[in-house]
């Protein structure tokens, strides 16, 4: 996937259209009467891998500068024939030679990694998981990086030929491949691909998880003295009403490639990460799944096996499992709650137990302040739930009597 042209027109490659997208071509593309991040919404199913990125990034085409959106495809087969597909309703749009994507560096000359395209009244950006974190990146070094270009030119545009090589090689399935290092390009390691993580505040997973314990107990204007509570339907009404709108970003940002690579690498499916419709719910089974309410007031979730499965089944067969994490539910983009939901098919409401224990987004370790965000910040955390709950009253699904905790309570 290439990251020195992320601007580059794709040359589509012939593959089948799959039959299930019927609506892509068939539909009208006109955003009359639903937003354009809705329309590739119904068109792209976050139910079956995709992933739909509101707002990736301001674009200028034929004069006009606009916010266009992206799909994310889960990997290279499916890009390939998504884009045969849209070659079938539209066209690739050609960006304005002068405007850059977000001030990325461009290479004009090399295959592409994303590809733009205008289809009825819609601009979108196509790319895949491994396209979208060369673009993540970008996104993340290119003000330091065009700086350091401009007093060393060349050596970015061959580092990042080398990135692009890398990444192709995942994409491919080669996950031995070496990634480069800036120092080989004599270029500041600050825009190495991975980085060190910092050492953990709280030393130990066992002083860790004991710190976690002795801040189970909720302590908010209305609740104290429990560490779990099932509300009354004026406490939720509240929690609904009075959920804070700000926004949480991923604390461990620094770590993302990193959480990638181990989840690629470990046969991770992109297809398991959802977003929840009445439907699916309709559908869940038992067992703890992650969650996140993104920006837009969407659940999206994943399965979450247990660790000790995980470390049993390891143990047996020799070969390390993926693992689920909430950044990677959204790619690392601000969330406004994160947890984990309990299911049980067997009650009458299906949703038994929601926490609000995110280490990427709340307690993170590797962050200076984890004492104080598990000490303090707690509390103000547990009430970003009220987001988790007006998802699912949006959805008509039962949330009246959920056991609502703020942290683990194992």
């Amino acid at each position: 996937m290439r990251i020195s042209s992320v601007l580059a027109v794709l040359v589509a490659i012939t593959f089948a259209p799959a039959p299930s997208w019927s609506g892509i071509v068939d539909d009208s593309w006109a955003a009359t009467d639903s937003s354009s991040l809705t329309i590739l919404q119904k068109r792209f199913p976050e139910s079956q891998g995709y992933w739909i990125w509101g707002d990736f990034a301001e674009l200028a085409i034929n004069g006009t500068t606009e916010s266009i959106n992206a799909v994310v495809c889960a990997d290279i087969e499916e890009y390939r024939s998504v884009s045969t597909v849209l070659d079938m309703v539209g066209g690739l749009a050609e960006p304005d030679p002068e405007e850059d994507l977000q001030g990325l560096v461009r290479y004009p000359n090399e295959p592409l990694g994303i590809a733009i395209y205008s289809i009825g009244d819609q601009t979108f950006a196509l790319t895949t998981v491994n396209g979208l974190r060369g673009y993540l990146w970008y996104a993340e070094n290119a003000p330091r990086a065009k700086a350091m270009d401009t007093a060393m030119p060349g050596f970015l545009e061959e580092y990042a030929g080398k990135l692009d090589l890398y990444l192709d090689s995942i994409e491919s399935g080669h996950f031995d491949a070496r990634h480069p290092v800036p120092a080989e390009h004599e270029l500041d390691s600050s825009l190495a691909f991975y980085v060190s993580s910092p050492s953990p505040t709280i030393r130990g997973r066992k002083n860790y998880n004991e710190y976690l314990d002795e801040h189970t107990e909720i302590r908010t204007d209305n609740i104290r003295g429990v560490t779990a509570f099932v509300p009354t339907a004026k406490t939720l009404a509240r929690l609904k009403k009075k959920a804070p709108e700000e926004l949480h970003s991923n604390k461990e940002a620094a770590r993302l490639q990193d959480v990638y690579k181990q989840f690629i690498e470990r046969g991770g499916d992109w297809s398991h990460f959802q977003t929840l419709t009445r439907e699916g719910y309709d559908t869940l089974s038992r067992g703890e799944y992650l969650f996140v309410v993104d920006r837009y007031g969407a659940i999206r979730f994943c399965l979450q096996p247990l660790e000790s499965e995980l470390t049993r089944s390891e143990r047996a067969t020799g070969k390390k499992l993926p693992r689920v994490s909430h950044a990677l539910l959204v790619h690392g983009q601000p969330v406004l709650t994160a947890g984990t939901f309990t299911v049980d098919e067997r009650e009458e409401h299906k949703i038994v137990e929601v926490n609000a224990y995110s280490e990427q987004y709340f307690y993170s370790n590797l962050a200076r302040t984890v004492k104080k965000d598990i000490s303090e910040k707690s509390n103000e955390y547990l009430l970003t739930l009220g987001h988790f709950f007006r998802a699912l009253e949006r959805l008509d699904i039962p949330h009246k009597h959920i056991l609502i905790s703020k942290l683990l309570t194992e």
